[in-house]
């Protein structure tokens, strides 16, 4: 043989390129390809498609749970639970969002209630647990202030009606 044009073996006349020189792709490579793609195309919808019906199971399991009043307890079955799988699925999704912002509402609405009760603990209860759903709840850090500043003036009194009790035994 003989060497062509880029150095490589020749026989019988034909004309050779190396491996490295660019080939146009062949009708059957430009058609494995675009089978590649659509397949490719598939499987990500397919896992799309997946990953939509699991977030709307939880956020299922999530209404259902706080149907039952299960809004953060028991921990792995809690409506709290729920929406919080979804959002490590979907950060920011808004269904999710919307529902541990249900519950922080349930938790105000529930400690308005004991207050009109004169139920102060239960108040306090209320409040601690929608805090820790939403901690940046304004109605709840309104009603906390509320509690703060009436345990505070609670004390004082309490400070003073001792005071004053010493003063007469003295």
């Amino acid at each position: 043989g003989e060497q062509g044009q880029n150095g490589v073996l020749v026989a019988n006349g034909e004309s050779a390129r190396s491996p490295d020189s660019q080939t146009p792709d062949t009708d059957a490579q430009a058609r494995t390809r675009a089978q590649a793609e659509r397949e490719a195309e598939i499987a990500r919808r397919a896992a799309e498609a997946e990953r939509a019906r699991r977030i709307e199971g939880l956020l299922a399991e999530a209404r259902s749970a706080a149907a039952d009043y299960r809004l953060t307890t028991p921990q792995e079955t809690s409506a709290l639970f729920y929406y919080r799988k979804v959002l490590g699925i979907d950060p920011g999704n808004p269904a999710a969002n919307a529902g541990i912002d249900e519950i922080a509402d349930i938790y105000l609405q529930l400690a308005r209630n004991a207050e009109r009760k004169w139920d102060y603990n239960k108040v306090r209860r209320y409040v601690d647990s929608g805090l820790r759903v939403r901690p940046e709840h304004a109605g709840l850090r309104s009603l906390d202030a509320k509690l703060a500043d009436s345990d505070g003036a609670a004390t004082r009194s309490v400070k003073n009606t001792l005071k004053d009790v010493k003063a007469w035994w003295n």
